[in-house]
């Protein structure tokens, strides 16, 4: 692992073990701040896993740290693989629920009513989850994430379930979500080819083992062989 820096998650020295079986041991990773990043590896590899340590939503051996600090819930947050919109609440309300409590002239409000109104979901403020597509629940739970204003938000095989189309779209939300809200996504996915057309940063897992973790370009140098494998694929 580089020379440590002073912004970036870092986990130093992970182990974990369920029911007698090690799921890691010992492993240790850097993702960078203000860069894409792509979590690669096959089914039951450990993505979602890892994931789930760095938020703290599984507690394991070693230490993680978030811009050089102890990891905090409003400096990262995790959007699930099925949107988790309540059934009783609009799509509206869902959104604006972790900020109900702010004042409704706030300019934080206002900017979240703005994503709502950007992502092409204003006509739908007041429909409830079960009249909304998958793709618009998902960005509904995404721009929720927004709400939270994290450092950093962790998607979870965002595009779980999508054709082509949504897959396309919901990989362009998260784009704008990265240039307009400079929040810092991590992407846990099997898709190495999306990871190739928009990664900056990549990490390779297989079988609880890290295999790469680099600069996206250097992916094509290493000779491991499930790495040498997805890239053929």
């Amino acid at each position: 692992m580089q020379k440590k820096e002073s912004f970036g998650i870092y986990g130093e020295k992970i182990s974990l073990f369920f029911k007698n079986r090690e799921i890691f041991k010992d492993i240790s990773f850097f993702i960078p701040k203000n860069r894409i990043t792509f979590i690669l590896g096959k089914s039951g590899a450990g993505k979602t896993i890892l994931s789930q340590i760095i938020v703290g939503l599984i507690q394991s051996q070693g230490n993680i740290s978030i811009d050089s600090k102890p990891p905090q819930k409003k400096m990262i947050t995790y959007i699930f693989q099925e949107p988790t919109l309540l059934d009783f609440l609009t799509l509206e309300e869902n959104i604006v629920l972790p900020i109900k409590k702010i004042d409704k002239n706030s300019e934080f409000l206002k900017k979240i009513h703005d994503f709502i109104d950007f992502f092409g979901l204003k006509e739908l403020k007041q429909l409830y989850p079960n009249a909304l597509t998958p793709i618009q629940q998902k960005i509904a739970t995404v721009i929720r994430a927004i709400a939270l204003n994290p450092q950093y938000i962790i998607f979870d095989e965002p595009t779980t379930g999508f054709d082509g189309k949504s897959t396309k779209k919901m990989f362009e939300v998260i784009l704008e979500i990265y240039k307009i809200a400079s929040i810092t996504p991590i992407i846990i996915s099997h898709d190495i080819n999306y990871a190739l057309l928009l990664a900056d940063y990549i990490l390779f897992l297989d079988a609880g083992e890290l295999i790469f973790q680099n600069d996206k370009h250097m992916i094509h140098q290493c000779s491991h062989e499930t790495v040498v494998k997805s890239l053929s694929q």
